[in-house]
């Protein structure tokens, strides 16, 4: 099921029954039976033709991705007719793009702090997040469930390249509130570069990938804003990916075909 020279760089389930997935030379392909061990990926006529590092979809049309326009710098660009069109959508370059599980929303963090949140619809407008920090941020998760009320209720959780991770339960107000983490001497210089996790009422339990390819345990426990990492014992490093489906997280230590 090979389909492109270069490897596999992302893959983004938007439903059940479709995915895309993008090579390191740009190519878009296109599934609509993952699972199935019969279809073949069709290959997306795209305009792209730069490296893509990760894409993420709202639906079939519509879909964010990290493109790298220039050497080392990834740009945040936009899709609204299934991966055939793409436009820049910002100026700002990211690290990390993170879908949140109702695809309602995608985030993207970046250097010196930069947080830019994705909304739904044909708009080619982006949310800036204030982060509070001016440090690198290396991975991102959001969650955007509705309150009880029926309003908007995102919390965020960002990496930065000083071992910290950042959590705020009102991410779209003006001037969020974050609480830091440390997990410095925990990671010890290894970047988590994956976050993945589910939100169950005000506990949020998930799993993080570091730079080595080392697994962690994530938890944040209701009434608590603290963010705790466990190592998974057994686990050991070389896994290059995490992906959710439901209520499981999955890793990734293949990425050859």
């Amino acid at each position: 099921d090979s389909f492109t020279a270069g490897g596999r760089k992302a893959i983004h389930l938007y439903t059940a029954t479709g995915a895309y997935a993008a090579g390191e030379d740009g190519r878009i392909y296109q599934k609509t039976a993952p699972a199935s061990t019969s279809e073949r990926w069709t290959l997306v006529k795209s305009d792209l033709i730069n490296q893509v590092h990760v894409i993420r979809f709202f639906n079939e049309q519509n879909g964010v991705a990290l493109v790298e326009l220039q050497a080392g710098s990834n740009y945040l660009m936009r899709t609204f007719n299934g991966g055939a069109n793409w436009v820049q959508i910002s100026d700002n370059t990211f690290n990390h793009l993170s879908a949140s599980n109702n695809r309602s929303h995608v985030l993207a963090v970046g250097n010196n702090g930069i947080i830019e949140v994705v909304p739904p619809g044909n708009t080619v407008e982006t949310i800036p997040v204030e982060s509070g920090t001016t440090a690198h941020l290396t991975a991102g998760w959001i969650d955007n469930q509705l309150s009880a009320n029926g309003l908007s209720s995102p919390q965020l959780i960002v990496a930065t390249t000083s071992g910290q991770l950042r959590y705020t339960v009102n991410g779209f107000t003006n001037y969020p509130q974050w609480t830091a983490s440390d997990h410095s001497a925990l990671t010890a210089g290894d970047n988590v570069v994956n976050i993945e996790a589910s939100r169950l009422a005000q506990a949020v339990f998930g799993a993080v990938l570091t730079e080595s390819g080392h697994l962690y345990r994530l938890r944040k426990i209701a009434g608590s804003t603290t963010i705790d990492l466990f190592p998974y014992t057994g686990a050991g490093s070389g896994h290059k990916g995490l992906t959710a489906t439901g209520s499981h997280i999955f890793s990734i230590d293949k990425t050859s075909d």
